[in-house]
């Protein structure tokens, strides 16, 4: 008995990023024996791919999902004039008001397979329609949307028995992997942790030292370990923080850029969740650095590292896909053996945001809101649940400048947080401590940077320029 081979190369739709799952099922309806076969593809673990477009061309985005999957079936009767009938669900699991919210929407098409039949094996897209008829949930706006599929059909004398592409299929070769294609390295085996106790303890997770026995030379890495065990969380918690904490891992491992953290790879065995595991800087953080140079720490050396982290934020908020830090201020900023400001833990506050869950500590408010854009502390007094954006990371590295600037917290002469909550809802920016002297240019843009209407504030692009103009002046 021969076999039908289908594979599932890539799913793309316009417009939007993906998100959430994709079920696909394909049957033959003509086929006396019958088969479906229904194939889950999580669209947070999966490679990105975004289309090449010749220099200074704009064109609308396709955004595609590559997933190597396949289904294999036996056959009996085809040929010529056969269709197989392809249903695929776009599945998305969403929080709103600590609940999870489940939409999904149908498509569906058919592949001709008279080009499989005659030359044994067809490549190449199709067109699937939205199925109002099938219903749909949620609030997705799933209606007048179509996806597409890049499928390999093949007719085999034998299944197959394992998957996965040595190379971009011909019909992919219009597209390329993301931000840095190279492969996430599993460390895990080769990390040795150091000492009883974490290093530091933040509100999610705890940070270790431990070695990395790297082939050429062992190296010092940083460990950062999620806190709670799945034991200790509820299901819908666990599968959160992991669907999480992948896409985030994913993110960081795309980022390459001087003034951003790398991500050498994950471990496991540290804890329920993989760990993630970096170079560890002995300089520490920014706010450690400039009080361990004591005078050397010069207004002109401050600016030098206030404008790399302006270099990094622009490079997170200007790519594609972009990426918002969330949770910019001193002690994420860290400094490597060269003396330059790499920023690190951005995007990771999304899995910080769960800490609503009993599970979690508090410190997570207590040591961010004196960073805190308006918007944020309106949601927050609201008891309301808000994701980080571009416009609060600017409002945030402005509250940054006062801290690099003055060595003083914002806010510094709040004792306590709540106070510093009630001062941001009055509209009140982080003062300056007396006799401190700050270029007009430089509060103007901090002033611009804390505006009440997020849309008012700078763009960072638009921050960069005048903190490269500022530093370029400053002796």
């Amino acid at each position: 008995m021969p076999y039908l081979r289908t594979d599932l190369l890539a799913v793309r739709q316009k417009g939007r990023p993906w998100e959430g799952s994709v079920n696909f099922t394909v049957d033959a309806p003509w086929e006396d024996i019958g088969s479906m076969t229904e194939l889950h593809v999580d669209a947070e673990s999966q490679d990105i791919l975004t289309p090449l477009h010749a220099a200074g061309e704009r064109e609308q985005e396709d955004y595609l999902l590559m997933v190597d999957r396949y289904s294999t079936f036996g056959i009996v009767d085809w040929g010529p004039g056969k269709e197989l009938d392809v249903l695929l669900q776009n599945l998305i699991m969403r929080e709103e008001n600590d609940l999870l919210i489940k939409d999904e929407g149908y498509f569906r098409g058919r592949i001709p397979l008279d080009i499989a039949y005659r030359e044994g094996s067809f490549e190449g897209w199709t067109t699937l329609t939205f199925i109002p008829s099938m219903g749909h949930s949620g609030n997705a706006e799933w209606t007048h949307q179509e996806v597409d599929l890049c499928l390999k059909v093949v007719c085999t004398e034998e299944q197959r028995k394992s998957n996965g592409l040595a190379s971009v299929p011909p019909a992919l070769q219009g597209y390329q992997l993301g931000r840095n294609p190279k492969a996430l390295h599993d460390l895990t085996g080769h990390i040795i942790r150091r000492g009883d106790r974490p290093l530091a303890s933040g509100g999610f997770a705890d940070v270790w030292t431990g070695i990395w026995t790297d082939k050429d030379r062992p190296r010092k890495v940083a460990i950062k370990v999620i806190r709670p065990t799945s034991a200790q969380l509820p299901n819908t918690e666990t599968d959160l923080i992991s669907r999480r904490l992948r896409r985030e891992i994913k993110v960081w491992q795309s980022l390459v850029h001087p003034n951003v953290v790398e991500l050498l790879g994950i471990c496991n065995g540290f804890g329920d969740f993989p760990a993630m595991v970096s170079l560890w800087y002995e300089n520490g953080n920014i706010v450690s650095y400039i009080s361990s140079l004591g005078k050397s720490g010069t207004l002109r050396l401050r600016m030098k590292l206030l404008t790399e982290v302006a270099r990094g934020l622009h490079y997170l908020h200007e790519g594609r896909p972009p990426v918002v830090h969330g949770d910019i201020k001193g002690p994420n900023i860290l400094i490597d053996e060269n003396g330059v400001a790499r920023l690190a833990d951005f995007g990771l506050s999304k899995i910080e945001g769960l800490s609503n869950s009993v599970h979690f500590t508090t410190t997570t408010f207590a040591a961010t809101v004196r960073w805190m854009a308006l918007e944020m502390a309106e949601a927050t007094s609201n008891d309301e649940i808000m994701s980080p954006t571009a416009w609060t990371d600017v409002w945030s590295y402005a509250s940054l400048i006062v801290e690099i600037l003055t060595g003083k917290i914002p806010y510094w002469e709040k004792k306590n947080d709540a106070a510093v909550l009630v001062a941001i809802l009055r509209h009140i920016p982080p003062p300056l401590p007396p006799g401190t002297v700050i270029q007009p240019e430089l509060r103007g843009l901090m002033d611009k940077c804390w505006s009440q209407s997020p849309q008012e504030r700078p763009t960072m692009a638009q921050v960069l320029n005048e903190m490269e103009r500022l530093f370029s002046d400053c002796n």
